[in-house]
Order: structure tokens, then sequence, then C-alpha cells
């Protein structure tokens, strides 16, 4: 949008000559239909004069009040400063808060994107807990003294198939990041890159690694008591051990979820401060722009009677 200017000197200049060019197709305009004699031929050019100075009142209204547009856009540039010229340490502060706004709104993405990681991370972890729970209670069934040799191979064809599932979720992904895999993962917290939080229970924590943990040490069968009762004893450790990952997954979302909200409310006080600089104060707008609505008003109110003044001259000649 181009910014309108205020009346130049070019404007001064070429007023007259606009004015007199009026005048002049005004006159032959009244000698060809307001002859000599005609009642309505001495009130042309006086008529002719009210509106051209009533159309000039308007004009000016509007280049001086309006900005050279009208009511409805009034506020379409409502800003203190739209450029250096205006405030330049003004302008400058601005820009700051409004790369501050814009990094704060890029934290925010990131924290949030770390957050959805976590819950795709904490599903992962569920399944697996599921599947650690049916290999606990095959382990169980398997030291049942009564069961045969081929009731052990049955238990032990799930047990392993179980294992399978195990070692597929470890490859897992998020967006090609290794969701169990043991990936340390850093997340910045705060817009200036100075606070950080890393993923496992914060700094010194230990990242989610499903396969150092639990795949690798549940290696064993089920095709005699013996063994299932020490894979019983193992899935037990595992089964503990799951759970403190998926607790540190959650202390890992509300940490997170705790930034996001403080990145939210800074971007908020950040907007206002550059609010506060750059933009008008709309109450006190609005008072000016009643005042200005009034005086247009006025104005078109002097054009509507200039309308009128040679129809109720004529009249009351008829």
């Amino acid at each position: 949008m181009l910014e309108f200017e205020r009346i130049t000197l070019l404007d001064y200049l070429l007023t007259p000559f606009v004015v007199g060019l009026i005048y002049f197709f005004g006159k032959r305009f009244r000698d060809r239909y307001y002859p000599f004699g005609h009642p309505y031929r001495r009130f042309f050019l006086p008529a002719l004069t009210f509106k051209m100075i009533g159309a000039i009142v308007i004009c000016l209204i509007y280049v001086y009040y309006y900005n050279g547009g009208d009511t409805l856009n009034y506020f379409y540039h409502a800003r203190v400063i739209n450029s250096s010229f205006d405030d330049a340490g003004g302008l400058a502060v601005s820009m700051k808060l409004s790369a501050s706004i814009r990094r704060t709104d890029a934290t925010a993405t990131g924290v949030s994107n770390a957050i959805s990681y976590l819950e795709t991370q904490d599903g992962v972890l569920k399944s697996a807990g599921n599947v650690l729970t049916r290999m606990a209670e095959l382990a169980t069934l398997a030291q049942d003294v009564t069961k045969s040799t081929d009731d052990l191979a049955n238990y032990d064809l799930e047990y392993q198939s179980l294992i399978a599932q195990l070692t597929a979720l470890d490859g897992e992904t998020f967006n090609a990041i290794g969701l169990v895999d043991g990936t340390a993962l850093t997340v910045v917290t705060s817009e200036d890159g100075t606070q950080t939080y890393d993923l496992g229970g914060g700094t010194g924590g230990t990242p989610v690694d499903l396969d150092g943990v639990i795949t690798s040490t549940l290696t064993g069968d089920l095709l005699s008591t013996g063994n299932a009762a020490m894979q019983a004893g193992l899935i037990t450790t595992a089964i503990t051990e799951l759970g403190l990952m998926r607790a540190t997954n959650g202390a890992d979302q509300s940490r997170l979820t705790f930034a996001g909200d403080l990145l939210a409310v800074n971007k908020t006080n950040l907007e206002a401060a550059n609010s506060r600089i750059i933009d008008v104060d709309v109450a006190a707008e609005s008072t000016q722009l009643a005042r200005f609505n009034i005086l247009q008003q006025s104005g078109t109110a002097m054009l509507a009677q200039a309308n009128q003044a040679s129809q109720s001259i004529l009249r009351l000649l008829q």
C-alpha cells in the first residue's frame, strides 16, 4: 500500500489552472443552454462556485484528516512509527522486539515438536509394556511342572515371537529420529538459546534405550522350567526398568509443557510491548475519528446546500 502525502507545491500551482478550466467549460455550457435573457443564467456561475468550494473543503478533510483515504481505511496504517524518520530509536527497539517474537514463536514450535516426540515415545514404551506383561505370563505358565515338553515348546514359540516384537519396537522412529534406541536429544527452551533441556530426565539424564536395558537381556527360552524361572526374573527387572523409562518420559513432557506455556506468555508480552511502541492508541484515535466524521458531514452538508441553492432560487422565480 502506498502512503498518501500532503498537498504539495505542485498541487497549489495546478489548482488555479484546473479551476480556470472548469470555469471555461462552465461558461461555454451556460452560454449554450442558458442564453442572454434566460432567468437561470445569472445564477449558474455562483452556484458552480459554491459547489466547487464545498468539493474543495471535502477534499481537504480527506487529505489532512484521513490521509487521502476514507473512514473505513482510517486505521489501516494506524501506527505511530512507519519509518525511521518517525522515531529512529523506537524503530530500533521495535525491530529487536519483532525479532524476539519470531524467535520465541520458532522456539515454541520446537518445544511442541519435542512434546509430540515424547508422546510417540510413550506409545512405544506402552506397547513394550504390554509385550513384557504377556512374556511374564508365558514364563510363569512354563514353570508349571505338569506341562509337557511339547507345551513348553509352544510357549517358547510365542515367547520368541514377542522378543522379536520388542526388537522391532526398538527400531521405531519419529521423523527419522530413533525413539527408544538411546538417541540423546537436547531441546532449546528459551528464545535466546541460553536455556536447554536434555530428554531423559534433564542434565545428566539417561536417554531411553529399550534394546540396551531390556531386549538385550531377554535372549533365553522357555524350553525348561529352570529356563522359564530365569526368564521370569529377567522380565520382572525389565518391567521395573520400563516403568522408570515411562516415568522419565512423563517428567520430560511435564517440563516441556511448562516451558511451552512460558514461551506463549513471553510472546504475548513481547507483542504487547512492541504494540505500545509502534501502534496507535485505538481509544484516542477513535475519538479523533468521530471528530473527523463530524467535519466530513459538515463538508457534505455544505455541498448539499450548494446543490440546492440554485434550485431554491429558481423555484422563487417560477
